[in-house]
């Protein structure tokens, strides 16, 4: 319930967490979980780049 009215029962809290528990992929993802707080840098190749200044 927010602000007194009934949320359909796909905006509930309830229904999200029954939704990650049957996830397949959740152990997949958890292996790739950053850290709040950590700074992740994708590496890009930059070789052959041409910017005009």
């Amino acid at each position: 319930m927010v602000q007194g009215k009934m949320l359909p029962e796909f905006l509930t809290e309830e229904f999200a967490r029954d939704l990650d528990r049957s996830d397949e992929l959740a152990s997949f993802r958890e292996h790739f979980y950053l850290k709040p707080g950590t700074i992740y840098i994708w590496p890009i190749m930059m070789i052959g780049f041409y910017h005009p200044a």
